[in-house]
């Protein structure tokens, strides 16, 4: 087989095969492929990795690596035997700048290995010999089982959350997905966009609402609760800012780091498969039950208000349970919601002008957010 090419030069263009005999880049025992696709036909057929050397374009030392690596025997026999493809990625295109940005790259070359969509699973630096090579693609490769069941456990998890109501744990399981490549990804980014359209459907009935009206506080308050420390939470104060809801939906996407806490998409756009499968992050639980004791030494209507609180809890609690069928689960989020509904009205009355005290404060606002709970599955049964 031709190989080799004139190193990573200008562009991909130059980075493919090379039939010139006196050219010292070519190895006639491996295959360089110029770009993902090529790299991609090369593993097709013994389900491979890639490896990928990101070097500088027009630079000796790393065109110098490139023909080290097509010497080392353990190379040649993962190509010949194993499938694996060669790719000589120059620094400077779409790819070699998202793998530098993504795994913090200052010095080169380096050896990233590749799934067949372009995720990278483990990198490391240029090595004297061919054996590190070998150990690290055989070793990534017996972490495929774990890789396709990172993908998907996060989907199916991601899917159940989202069949439950639990839009904030569905988006950041989804999130784990979208920043990466292929099919899986693709249902990632799906995923995210589905939980954002109820979102959105939501702010727009809030914003259509009733300025300080309860129904408008409490979707916002469980917008707010739901988008906590995720990449949508920036998003959705614009939206409200801006007084449109359809911002939040269509508002590129981003992976940043709000209150400066990890999410799930800036952790998977910063880390290599090997290390993505035993990635975690914490999710602050929402209460779904509320303590009712600051409540009970107040006025008659304050009195009555926590009881139509309790009384609502226990539908509530009807219906989150996982053995309720669809209609009893509706039923009980529907008489929930008219309990606290009229239980925030009458903790209203009961305060007229006075400001709550913080348990008061406390008890109303996740009573709210218990009402926004009953108002997503309405809007989630209705979609």
């Amino acid at each position: 087989m031709n190989g080799g090419g004139k190193g990573f030069g200008g562009g991909l263009n130059n980075q493919g095969n090379n039939n010139n005999p006196q050219d010292p880049n070519n190895n006639k025992d491996v295959q360089w492929a110029a770009d993902m696709t090529e790299a991609d036909s090369q593993i097709e057929k013994q389900k491979g990795l890639i490896l990928a050397l990101v070097g500088r374009p027009n630079n000796t030392d790393d065109d110098k690596a490139k023909k080290k690596i097509g010497e080392f025997v353990q190379v040649v026999e993962l190509q010949q035997k194993s499938g694996m493809g060669l790719l000589s990625l120059n620094s400077e295109t779409d790819l070699g700048k998202e793998l530098v940005t993504r795994l913090s790259i200052k010095s080169f070359p380096v050896i990233v290995f590749l799934d067949q969509y372009g995720n990278p699973i483990s990198a490391m630096n240029m090595p004297d010999s061919g054996t590190p090579i070998a150990t690290a693609y055989n070793g990534d490769k017996s972490l495929q089982p774990s890789i396709d069941k990172y993908f998907s456990d996060h989907l199916s998890k991601g899917d159940a959350l989202f069949a439950k109501g639990k839009l904030r744990e569905a988006y950041a399981e989804y999130g784990w997905l979208a920043p990466l490549k292929g099919p899986d990804a693709e249902k990632g980014n799906a995923g995210q966009a589905k939980v954002l359209a109820v979102w959105t459907k939501l702010l727009d009935q809030a914003l259509k609402a009733q300025e300080k009206s309860i129904e408008r506080d409490s979707i916002l308050a469980g917008l707010r609760q739901d988008t906590k420390d995720s990449s949508a939470q920036d998003r959705l104060e614009a939206a409200i800012k801006a007084g449109n809801a359809a911002a939040l939906k269509d508002a590129p996407a981003e992976a940043p780091k709000p209150n400066g806490k990890l999410t799930s998409e800036s952790t998977a756009s910063s880390k290599v498969l090997a290390d993505l499968i035993n990635a975690r992050i914490n999710i602050d639980d929402i209460p779904e039950t509320v303590n009712l004791s600051a409540l009970t030494a107040s006025n008659d209507q304050i009195k009555q208000a926590a009881q139509l609180f309790k009384e609502g809890q226990v539908f509530y609690g009807k219906a989150i349970d996982d053995k309720s069928d669809g209609m009893t689960r509706g039923q009980m989020y529907k008489f929930a919601s008219e309990k606290f509904l009229q239980g925030l009205e009458l903790l209203n009355t009961g305060l007229g002008d006075k400001k709550p005290d913080a348990g008061t404060a406390r008890v109303r606002d996740q009573v709210l957010v218990l009402l926004y709970n009953c108002y997503k599955f309405a809007s989630l049964t209705a979609a």
